[in-house]
């Protein structure tokens, strides 16, 4: 039996067992009176496979979008794509694989799974729930690796008004307003701003090739415009209604590859995003039942323009293009919560999760290509029971079930599709600064749009009937408050993978072609830990690490790697504040090797160690003035990301902000 296999059966029967164990434990425990027991209002608690980026971390690491702030987690990779976005993978899981929400709703391209969270602000965040592996049911389809949700500043909450402003180097800067502001029943928030650059630099020791010659790297100049606005009103103590209205409006180039001698000249001459909902929350029935419901939209209309060469004006060869894409989600979601407090064993709560999405995609590609409308249904019922007996011991049983349903799509589409995905997790906490958990549960994605009927002028090979990709997870971690000052998460996870779906090269050379196809099988075995000291009140130290070893199972040579997922992340961090008028914080993070694909050969290769330091340094010398500086790749590390496309190099940001708190 192989490395693999026999540590997959020691996990599974590891996971099993503990399961086993807990459950007759729990079910012989002796009847004791319930002192206290704390019944979670949310369906995630801070434990290794769950973690919360709270508002004080955003400000301590001041950067200026959702993936500077998501990057600095053990379990997370960042890596700038061929399109020129950042793209994330947790614990082995790639971003489609993924569940991105904001404020609990689905917020990614329908076409290809994907949205570019490098241009969500952190200014708009008042904290980001980032839950590995399996977790709850309550976040709806398609988060067969984890879930990552951002969730926007609440009504009435932070300052009265803040305006804050940074500058970098090659004309980078971002310029952004906030005000908040409760009167009498009714609360609100909102922001506006703008980013840009004129370019990102490459590291002093990157080497010019025929396409990039160092320097300001070619065609990654960008501008970014922001505004959102969230607003409640509490019509009565059971009742509030709430809106949201967020949008994205923007244009960036797209830089061509270092490493071929075929690049693509690309810019997105429009790259817009936005949403809108519409929610109630209650309680009936003598607030024994909570209740939430919203409706809402999200819309994606991008245009990209491929040119002859990089002076980026003339479409006149073939390969030029004109691309209109027009996305929707629109979608309805219930959440249902019932306590029960009174039973045999101990309290029990009740969730429902309810809701559905439509998705559709229009695209406009000029006269090479007919105009293509798909479009796609999927609607999702997830029960979940969390049972506490004594104070010591919380079992949950979910059940998602996910039904995808064909709209407009070509008629040698596959019929509906139906995935069923339990969930069994047990948790004891032995004392109160210690808390154990065993996990098995089921996860489904469906293919996108993109995966199953993109051609792209002949360089893609649709694949109508490819089949949704599921993954078996098992779990075991620890959350030790070892002593008011140290805390430890410790988390092992297991993931086995059926109908893989990835791309596939089917021809090399001038007249390469991809298509996406379920490859088989393929398995996640890894451990995380974190640890978070603070030997003082004025130092704080935080570190963690990651092993991942992911492989395809139905190839056994060279073939069974899995492209750019480091096996190894190391991340450390400290914060200094020995006056209140003055803070230093820096950040480490050293990824392991990558394997990767040539595009042109098929052959496969390694990318090397990825070392990166941020720091920043800041002063607050009144209570309604920061100042700061900020520094990211300290070290100027040659970092590549994808093959092709190397990370910026080092930069500096010098930042103000000015605020007013209420009264």
């Amino acid at each position: 039996m192989d490395f693999q296999s026999s540590t997959l059966v020691w996990f599974r029967c590891v996971s099993c067992f503990s399961l086993i164990v807990l459950w007759t434990a729990a079910a012989a425990a002796e009847d004791e009176e319930v002192k206290e027991i704390v019944v979670r209002a949310t369906p995630y608690q801070e434990t290794a496979s769950v973690t919360t980026v709270d508002r004080e971390e955003i400000e301590r690491q001041g950067g200026q979008n959702v993936v500077e702030l998501l990057r600095d987690q053990a379990a997370i990779f960042a890596s700038t794509g061929s399109r020129g976005e950042a793209s994330l993978s947790l614990r082995g899981f790639y971003q489609r694989q993924l569940a991105v929400l904001i404020d609990g709703l689905p917020t990614y391209i329908p076409y290809d799974g994907l949205v570019n969270l490098g241009a969500v602000p952190v200014e708009w965040i008042d904290h980001v729930t980032v839950v590995k592996g399996p977790g709850s049911v309550m976040f709806g389809p398609n988060g067969l690796g984890g879930v990552i949700n951002i969730v926007t500043r609440r009504p009435g909450a932070g300052p009265l008004f803040r305006a804050t402003f940074e500058a970098g180097r090659y004309g980078a800067f971002g310029l952004r307003a906030l005000h908040s502001h409760r009167l009498g029943s009714l609360g609100y928030v909102v922001g506006a701003g703008v980013t840009g650059q004129d370019g990102f630099g490459l590291s002093s020791d990157f080497a010019p090739t025929e396409h990039e010659d160092g320097g300001r790297r070619e065609n990654s100049d960008r501008v970014f415009r922001q505004a959102f606005v969230n607003s409640s009103y509490r019509w009565d103590e059971a009742h509030s209604f709430f809106t949201s209205a967020w949008w994205l409006d923007g244009a960036k180039g797209i830089s061509p590859s270092t490493q071929t001698d075929r690049p693509r000249y690309w810019r997105f001459t429009q790259w817009r995003a936005w949403g809108v909902s519409l929610g109630h929350r209650g309680r009936w029935l003598g607030d024994s039942l909570d209740i939430d419901e919203v409706i809402y939209v999200r819309g994606f209309d991008n245009l990209l323009d491929s040119y002859d060469d990089d002076g980026y004006q003339s479409q006149l060869q073939r390969r030029s293009f004109h691309s209109w894409y027009h996305d929707q989600i629109i979608g309805g979601r219930l959440r249902l919560r019932s306590l029960t407090e009174k039973t045999p064993w101990g309290p029990s709560l009740w969730r429902l999760w309810a809701g559905f999405q439509y998705d559709s995609h229009h695209e406009q590609s000029g006269e090479q290509e007919p105009s293509q409308s798909l479009s796609r249904t999927i609607v999702t019922l997830a029960p979940e029971l969390e049972t506490h007996f004594g104070r010591r011991w919380i079992l949950t049983v979910s059940l998602q079930t996910d039904f995808e349903i064909p709209n407009e799509l070509p008629t040698e589409s596959p019929h509906k599709q139906i995935a069923v995905n339990p969930l069994l997790s047990l948790q004891y906490q032995p004392a109160l600064a210690l808390q154990l958990a065993a996990t098995v549960a089921r996860r489904t994605r469906f293919p996108s749009l993109k995966e199953r009927f993109a051609s792209a002028g002949g360089q893609l090979l649709p694949n109508p009937a490819l089949r949704p990709e599921h993954a078996w997870h098992f779990g075991l971690e620890a959350n030790w408050q070892a002593h008011e000052r140290v805390r430890l998460l410790l988390g092992f996870f297991a993931a086995e993978l059926d109908d893989l779906i990835a791309s596939q090269v089917v021809n090399f050379g001038p007249d390469a072609a991809e298509q996406t196809q379920n490859l088989g099988q393929a398995r996640m075995l890894g451990a995380e830990v974190e640890l978070a000291f603070v030997p003082r009140d004025w130092v704080q130290l935080k570190t963690g690490a990651v092993y991942l070893h992911a492989r395809r199972q139905d190839q056994v040579e060279s073939g069974d790697r899995l492209a750019y997922l480091p096996a190894t992340k190391i991340f450390a961090g400290f914060c200094l504040r020995p006056k209140d008028w003055v803070e230093l914080s820096s950040r480490l993070r050293l990824i392991g090797p990558r394997d990767f694909m040539h595009p042109a050969t098929g052959d496969w290769d390694r990318l090397g160690w990825l070392a990166a330091v941020d720091a920043r340094l800041a002063f607050l010398p009144l209570r309604e003035l920061a100042l700061w500086l900020r520094a990211t790749n300290v070290l100027d590390r040659n970092n590549q990301s994808e093959f092709g496309y190397p990370a910026p190099g080092w930069g500096i940001w010098l930042g103000l902000s000015v605020s007013a708190d209420k009264e």
